[in-house]
């Protein structure tokens, strides 16, 4: 019984007074004194309304955004202040039906539509759309069309999940709203759906949380249209659906939804379609994988095997024993592995009853994202980019950035800090990176993370970059100029530094600064430092840049016609700088540019093959420094070279796959047969149909069979005959494995094929690839003598005859050693590097290993047992040496043999070369070996002129002849032990122009010798000579018979060209060859010019002649200065310590010929002087 004051007694009389379809009106009556009174809206099922209960202190309500056609249950409960409450009296309604439905269409546009009373207009109606809430907010206000509806197509202040509404109101009395409905809007749905066998009955569904933004409340899986499952909140995200029948198409639903009963809404509807167990019997594979779980979906275990097992392939921290399962069920089995580490290797595999194994997985989880990610701007193109490994194991990162014009980069697990540098200044840039275990398309990617830096904004700006020189800008906008006296600009090279005081009133426009600084060295790195200095000496870094010059352009560069199909380019290095490369375009001169071609700096040389008949191409090379893919690029040297014309019927295949075949071929009339392909060979395909080709001297043919051999007909003279390409191998499966071998299979190319290459890296001297299996060896095969715990790189290729496929490859890891096993690493030509698993003695105390020589003494080495690798060095070259691991005094391993590699062969040398011939020779090998292989080979690509076996007690001296005139050619020495080849030494040469020879005369620099080849038929020669710098009279010598003359009186330094002019007997003249040459410059004439503390003038004449270069070195300070030809030179050497004693050496060079002098000097001991400029 509840006590009032002053006699209340509560709320009497409640009655509800109208009704819409959105509400009622309501009032009361009440005995007693009351504060306020408390209104509530239920359903009949006791949820309350949204936005109830509501507080009044009038004894009247508008109870409003209610649901149509419901009904409710009212009460209204008297209260005062003090918290004290009085009797309620209750009443309940039902609302009217709405005239209003809604339909919420798309992502785009919601629908709203209107029941029109009998007679009344349409335009006497506007409806408005709004949230829902205690205070309505309209968004949206239209009149209703003709058909009594409306589509709202824009409504940016929604969310997803949003509780809304829509009413109506007569155009006349727009706030007297007569029907109101309110709905959801629809919430995001859920993000990466997968649906997944997960055993012989179930299928496990799993999923990402919504988009962020907006309102939902669960999620919904409907199998074949009927809910199985209701997830409310977002703590779960995984369903196992169970009882399902094998073979039976699966229909999954998966949405979100939000609101509960009338006003609930449901995202879109993710929908997927599965059927349980409909698998090859053969097929085996990880179906699913985590970080921490493995799913392997495998048909054959379970009526073949005993147990699916997992084992760890490496890891310090691995089991002893595998994981395994059972496999005694007789329909498909899903086999879940759960708690792994994250990106661990592992092997998962059959294991029988007799103990065996097979159907080896070669598999690894997937990798945890790094712990953090950081980035810090350095500067204005500079950011440093901190990591934290991940939890568990991986490979590597991979980085990418943007804005970015290059790839991904690849860094290594080891990696704590990277340099993201050449930024643009004043730029966002987005940084993501995620771990990565496998590789060579096993590669599994861990989840991505990011971050973002700013660089900060430019102050220094480089421009007017050339090879030599560089511009570097600045302003002082953003500078406090008070605060500081003088600017110093400092660079630095790999061959230089130096630096420039420059006041700060030294103004080159306004507020604008500049330098020009020169004498730089082609391709070469540059790094500018600006910094402010006080009057007190004190300097501030205010920005540093980093820029390289551009490299310099190839010193000659030719395109020839190789053939009507190809042509052949030319060049020689660049004269002076760094750089590491060449850059190589071509394209039709009416056709688009091609993809650059890159090469080594020491190419001099390209035959592009694959060409058109007679076409002009636009050839460029371009010398390249700096990292691969930021690349500076030298100005281009350019070319235009032609194809040469055909032959007669001649054909050229452009295009070969192993399936079709495209090709031209020239000819002078119509083609009047049709043209067809003739299969040939012991492998016969089917012949496809010809085709008529009246007009175009070109064709196409599809279907063919891969590696089988054609013959093309219908073009007259000879048939043309190719081989398709052969067709890869496919689905290589790994059957065995352990720290020193690998089994695997392979599906055997279709079409036809004649053996297999198998190629594998890191491959040593003792164990090389590749390995030739022919057809009939079957389609298995063993790596055996592998490294212990090493990522293999296979490649296979089909070979029919001399066609071969396009590589397929794949990876494969090899076990850490087993316990008490001795694994063979590295081999070099001095030492073998050895791995092994832990013993099992209980007593040990420490491992003693012992590696013993072929009739020698062994090597012994007492080891402790933390320690379980260790390399011999100091070995003897092409020795076998055998090794055995102790345990108190017992061998605990198998006797491991290997033989170290031969040793290079020492100083080859060419000691004889002609425009046709050369002849080199070498020194042998320290320790063992057998023979030599020696080749000798130029072009790109290489075209090999000799090959050959050399034995110790042969003449090292080796001949080549029919040679080319002016070609570099590479020669090679390779030694051999026991059938095992050595690096080879190498060593170039490059043949002479032509038939001319020119050598210096002995004590007279201003005389050469000109000796020639005379052909059988000369009457005589005429020989003129051209100095090729300046512009001075040709010089000419007639009617020469002999074979030689030597020329006096020229100019030292100078470069010469010589030609040859032949003149048969029957009148005939011919030009027989042209070559240069150039005569050595006269030693420089130092002297001494001005010395200071720190600085010094190097002064230098030429005595007589010229030269095309000069370089002025100083030591110890290491400072460098080139520079072209001049009568005298006057140079400048700052930055020097005072009282020091300085050499300089100055170097005249024209071409390859060069003369140098020393000289000495010593700064003086006076202050530092300031120098401004």
């Amino acid at each position: 019984m509840v006590t009032f004051r002053n006699g209340q007694t509560g709320v009497t009389g409640l009655q509800i007074d109208s009704t819409t379809s959105f509400g009622f009106e309501i009032s009361w009556s009440v005995v007693g004194t009351w504060d306020y009174y408390v209104i509530t809206a239920s359903l009949e099922s006791g949820e309350e309304a949204p936005g109830y209960p509501m507080n009044t202190t009038s004894m009247s309500a508008q109870l409003i955004h209610l649901y149509p056609d419901t009904a409710y249950d009212i009460q209204v409960l008297p209260n005062l202040n003090d918290g004290e409450e009085g009797p309620w009296d209750s009443t309940s309604g039902t609302t009217d039906v709405s005239r209003i439905e809604v339909t919420v269409r798309s992502e785009t546009f919601i629908s709203v539509a209107y029941t029109l009373p009998e007679g009344q207009p349409s335009s006497n109606q506007q409806i408005r759309l709004g949230h829902f809430g205690s205070t309505l907010q309209t968004f949206d206000n239209q009149p209703v069309n003709n058909m009594g509806s409306i589509i709202f197509n824009s409504f940016p202040a929604v969310s997803p999940g949003d509780l809304l509404y829509a009413s109506n109101a007569p155009s006349s009395d727009s706030t007297n709203y007569l029907n109101e409905i309110h709905f959801r809007y629809h919430p995001n749905p859920p993000q990466n759906v997968m649906v997944n066998p997960s055993s012989c009955d179930a299928f496990e569904v799993t999923f990402d949380l919504p988009a962020t933004g907006g309102n939902y409340d669960g999620f919904k899986i409907r199998v074949n249209d009927g809910v199985r499952d209701t997830l409310m909140g977002s703590a779960k995200t995984l369903v196992i659906i169970n009882g399902l029948a094998p073979s039976t198409p699966y229909t999954f639903n998966v949405t979100s939804f939000v609101g509960i009963g009338g006003d609930e809404a449901e995202s879109e509807i993710f929908s997927d379609t599965r059927i349980l167990g409909q698998y090859d019997n053969n097929e085996t594979y990880v179906s699913s994988t985590s970080n921490t779980n493995l799913q392997v979906n495998w048909l054959d275990a379970a009526t073949n095997g005993q147990q699916v097992c997992l084992k760890e392939l490496c890891s310090t921290l691995r089991g002893d024993t595998p994981m395994c399962l059972p496999t005694n069920q007789t329909c498909p089995l899903f086999y879940t592995f759960e708690g792994l580490v994250p990106g661990r290797r592992y092997v998962v595999f059959v294991e029988y009853n007799d103990r065996t194994m097979e159907d080896v997985i070669f598999t690894q989880t997937k990798p945890n994202p790094p712990e953090s990610l950081s980035a810090t701007a350095l500067g204005s193109d500079e950011i440093r980019v901190l990591l934290s490994p991940p939890q568990g194991e991986f490979d590597g990162y991979e980085l990418s950035f943007s804005p970015s014009t290059g790839g991904p980069i690849l860094l290594e697990p080891d990696t704590r800090e990277h340099l993201l540098d050449n930024l643009q200044s004043d730029t966002t840039y987005n940084i993501q990176v995620f771990a990565y275990s496998g590789g060579n398309g096993q590669r599994l990617e861990g989840d991505v993370i990011s971050t973002t830096a700013t660089t900060d904004e430019e102050i220094l700006v480089a421009t007017n970059i050339q090879t030599n020189q560089i511009i570097v800008l600045w302003s002082a906008e953003m500078l406090d100029v008070n605060s500081f006296q003088t600017f110093r600009l400092s660079y630095s090279s790999s061959m230089e530094s130096d630096s420039i005081l420059i006041p700060k009133d030294a103004l080159t426009t306004s507020n604008e600064y500049g330098h020009s600084v020169t004498d730089l060295v082609p391709g070469d790195l540059v790094t500018f430092n600006l910094e402010t200095v006080t009057l007190s000496g004190q300097a501030t870094l205010v920005d540093t840049i980093v820029r390289r010059t551009k490299p310099e352009m190839v010193s000659y560069f030719e395109g020839q016609t190789d053939s009507s199909t190809s042509i052949r380019l030319l060049w020689r290095a660049p004269s002076v700088g760094l750089y590491r490369g060449y850059l190589v375009s071509y394209s039709p001169a009416n056709g688009d540019q091609s993809s650059s071609i890159e090469l080594g700096p020491d190419e001099e040389e390209l035959t592009i093959t694959g060409l058109h008949f007679n076409r002009v191409f636009d050839v460029s090379i371009r010398s390249i420094m700096g990292k691969e893919g930021t690349y500076v690029e030298s100005d281009p040297e350019s070319a235009e070279v032609t194809t040469g014309y055909g032959k007669e019927n001649e054909v050229n295949i452009y295009d070969l796959t192993s399936t079709s075949v495209s090709f031209t071929w020239w000819g002078t009339g119509l083609v009047e047969s049709p043209i067809g392909l003739m299969p040939i060979g012991s492998c016969m395909a089917e012949e496809p149909p010809e085709q008529d080709v009246p007009f175009f001297l070109e064709a196409t043919f599809d279907d063919l069979m891969p590696g089988a051999r054609y013959a093309i007909s219908g073009i007259g003279g000879d048939n043309v005959e190719f081989i398709a390409l052969p067709d890869q191998v496919s689905n290589i499966v790994v059957k065995f494995i352990n720290s020193s071998a690998v089994s695997f299979s392979w599906t055997a190319p279709s079409g036809c094929y004649d053996r297999i290459e198998i190629s594998y890296a890191p491959d040593t001297c003792t164990n090389p690839s590749p390995i030739v299996l022919n057809q009939d060896e079957g389609n298995e095969y063993t790596l055996t003598l592998l490294q212990a715990n090493e990522e293999y790189h296979l490649s296979f290729v089909t070979l029919q005859m001399t066609a071969r496929s396009e590589p397929y490859v794949a990876s494969v890891r090899t076990t850490c050693p087993e316990k008490e096993k001795l694994n063979v690493g590295s081999v070099q030509a001095d030492s073998i590097s050895l791995t092994w698993g832990n013993t099992t003695q209980a007593t040990a105390t420490g491992f003693t290993l012992v590696a013993t020589p072929e009739s020698s003494t062994p090597i012994i080495r007492e080891l402790d047992l933390s320690v379980l690798e260790y390399t011999f060095d100091g070995l003897m070259s092409g020795v076998e040496y055998t090794v055995v691991l102790y345990v108190n005094g017992t061998a605990i391993t198998d006797t491991v043999t290997q033989t170290t590699c031969p040793s290079e062969a020492q100083n080859v040398t060419v000691i004889f070369s002609t425009q046709t011939c050369l002849t080199f020779t070498w020194l042998p090998p320290e320790g063992n070996f057998h023979s030599y292989k020696v080749f000798v080979r130029h072009g790109n690509p290489p075209v090999f002129v000799l090959e050959r076996t050399v034995y110790p007690d042969d003449d090292l001296n080796v001949l080549v002849e029919n040679l080319d005139a002016s070609t570099l050619y590479t020669i090679g020495v390779v030694t051999v032990v026991d059938g095992f080849k050595g690096k080879p030494a190498l060593a170039t040469q490059r043949t002479t122009d032509n038939l001319v020879m020119i050598s210096a005369v002995p004590g007279d620099n201003q005389a050469v010798t000109v000796s020639w080849q005379r052909p059988d038929d000369a009457d005589y020669v005429n020989l003129v000579y051209i100095p090729d710098i300046g512009n001075l009279t040709n010089s000419d010598l007639t009617n020469l018979t002999d074979l030689s003359v030597t020329i006096r009186s020229l100019t030292p330094g100078k470069r010469y060209v010589f030609i040859l002019y032949v003149h048969g007997m029957d009148g005939q003249s011919a030009l027989l060859a042209q070559t240069s040459y150039s005569l050595r410059p006269l030693s420089p004439v130092p002297y001494k010019g001005r010395t200071s503390a720190t600085t010094s003038t190097a002064g230098v004449i030429l005595r007589k002649g010229v030269y095309e270069t000069y370089k002025i070195t100083i030591s110890p300070s290491g400072r460098t200065f080139q520079g072209d030809r001049a009568r005298i030179i006057n140079r400048d050497i700052t930055g020097l310590e005072p009282d020091t004693e300085y050499t300089a050496t100055v170097t005249f060079k024209t071409g390859d010929e060069e003369a140098e002098a020393d000289y000495q000097f010593q700064t003086g001991m006076h202050l530092v002087k300031n120098f401004f400029f």
